[in-house]
């Protein structure tokens, strides 16, 4: 048999069980036999093309998917080479047009009928009053996270147990793609680097498995910085058997990896783009794997380096996976309504008081130090420094700094500033729309001479730019005050609080004695 007899019998087939089954991603392969290109086919005839459209995985009917909009348009079956005369399905010459399309649907001339129509509240499109002919069938992207099926070949009539049925009917698939990406590392500033971690769903991929392509794309922002040099920048890539939450949680090596430049090639493109391209071997790879566990999932995760805050302070980036041309946008999972992963630099303003004065005695708080930590409140309202917290990383003057240190003109308050703290999102409570950041705590590493040291972690509170809502720059600001060390002389600094309960009890204890002794006098 000729390659282009081949070819026709492959199309012929193939139109005859997309009419008959769910098609994933393009037609299903042949299992129905169909008679010789022409026989007993009446062109006077119409037909019609319905499309039943669900949600899922191949061979799941159970939900209907409404709004998917597809375009249907019939292919010139004249071709001066094959068919001259532009004979019709009846006879063979046009049998050898509709080979020739078969591994170019989308180049495929249109001719004659075009029209469009979404589904119904069943999935369901139907168009109906068709001459006998070829017809090429192209899903318009919906958006949403969908996969999107590749246009595809149909011929009125399919051939059915040997005989010509005007009615066909196909079913592509759709299939949800969740990509997320997160933010992993934790307590940077600029001049660090930071990991990102890129994750998603995968779909079962085509059927027709020519020309299929997966790309992750990662457009970063100025204030990011990848380098193809930087050992620390490489890209990794691996695959997981449970969920996209595991390939997004993954902070080192695990899954399955992907082998660079044999399963995939990293790119940076212009306007700072990064991309990861899968080859053939790598969707083979994942082809292969999905086959046999739905759940499965792609993790991308590559660090870059922060070279400066941006001017509202919120570093945001969104990923794109792009399957088959089609591209679906990541959402950050603490922050599902949220398309960018974000991350806010704020600033930090630590006011020293003495003796709950900005000036005291003609002295105010400079020289004394502080290092920001992450903090959480317990059920009597104190602060205390959260588990595992180390001190947080700021600029102070250019350089990246864990303390930093109050200063302030004679005559006026001390403050410790400092920019470029990372301000972390919390855990999102699964009942809330709200967006959660952690707590931060100043503490303070060194006093003023003269007053006692009060290291009880302080409360710092947010408060967004002027003319800016809580998402851009802002400032963690809080007051750390010292009393003086007069009364006391020299009691140890144990803080402001344990002072006043050594003071209450040593009153207290005080009282007892004197009482003590008064009652022996009065016995003697």
């Amino acid at each position: 048999m000729s390659n282009i007899t081949k070819k026709t019998m492959a199309i012929a087939m193939a139109a005859a069980v997309s009419v008959a089954g769910p098609v994933g991603a393009g037609m299903l392969a042949p299992t129905t036999a169909i008679a010789a290109p022409g026989s007993a086919i009446d062109t006077n005839r119409t037909g019609s093309i319905t499309i039943n459209k669900y949600e899922g995985q191949p061979g799941d009917t159970s939900t209907p998917l409404p709004g998917t909009t597809f375009r249907v348009e019939q292919i010139n079956l004249q071709d001066d080479q094959l068919n001259p005369q532009g004979y019709n399905l009846d006879r063979q010459q046009a049998w050898d047009v509709v080979a020739k399309w078969a591994d170019n649907v989308a180049g495929a001339p249109a001719a004659g009928y075009s029209g469009e129509q979404a589904t119904n509240d069943e999935g369901t499109a139907t168009f109906d009053q068709l001459p006998v002919g070829l017809y090429r069938v192209t899903e318009q992207a919906r958006g949403g996270g969908y996969t999107v099926a590749p246009p595809f070949l149909v011929t009125i009539p399919r051939t059915d147990n040997g005989e010509p049925s005007y009615d066909v009917t196909v079913s592509p698939k759709n299939q949800k793609l969740q990509p997320t990406k997160k933010v992993e590392t934790d307590n940077y500033t600029v001049g660090d680097d930071v990991q990102y971690n890129v994750a998603t769903t995968l779909p079962a991929f085509e059927a027709n498995r020519q020309n299929e392509s997966l790309q992750v794309v990662d457009t970063l922002p100025a204030q990011l910085t990848w380098d193809a040099n930087n050992p620390n920048h490489t890209v990794r890539v691996a695959y997981y058997d449970d969920s996209a939450a595991e390939a997004a949680d993954v902070k080192g090596t695990a899954g399955t990896a992907l082998v660079a430049r044999e399963d995939y090639n990293v790119t940076l493109e212009e306007d700072n783009k990064l991309t990861v391209t899968f080859t053939e071997a790598g969707i083979t790879k994942l082809r292969a794997a999905r086959a046999t566990n739905p759940e499965l999932a792609l993790g991308v995760r590559f660090k870059a380096t922060v070279n400066a805050v941006p001017g509202n302070g919120v570093l945001s980036n969104t990923a794109q996976v792009i399957y088959n041309g089609n591209a679906t946008d990541t959402t950050d999972p603490r922050d599902p309504e949220n398309t960018g992963t974000e991350t806010q630099f704020v600033n930090v303003a630590v006011t020293k008081q003495l003796a709950g004065k900005d000036v005291d005695d003609n002295k105010n708080g400079s020289g004394a130090k502080f290092e920001i930590y992450r903090c959480t409140q317990d059920t009597s309202g104190r602060w205390n420094i959260a588990d595992g917290a180390q001190p947080e990383r700021v600029r102070v003057n250019n350089a990246t700094v864990t303390e930093i240190e109050a200063i302030g003109a004679d005559g006026q308050a001390a403050v410790a500033n400092a920019t470029g703290l990372n301000r972390a999102k919390a855990d999102r409570d699964a009942n809330s729309t709200a967006v959660a950041y952690v707590d931060y705590c100043a503490v303070e590493t060194a006093g003023v001479a003269g007053y006692l040291d009060n290291p009880e972690p302080q409360h710092l509170e947010f408060t967004a730019a002027a003319g800016t809502d809580t998402g851009a720059t802002g400032t963690l600001s809080g007051t750390v005050n010292n009393a003086k060390n007069s009364i006391w002389g020299n009691l140890p600094a144990t803080g402001e609080r344990t002072m006043l309960i050594l003071l209450a009890l040593g009153l207290v204890l005080f009282g007892g004695g004197a009482a003590y002794q008064l009652s022996r006098r009065n016995a003697a």
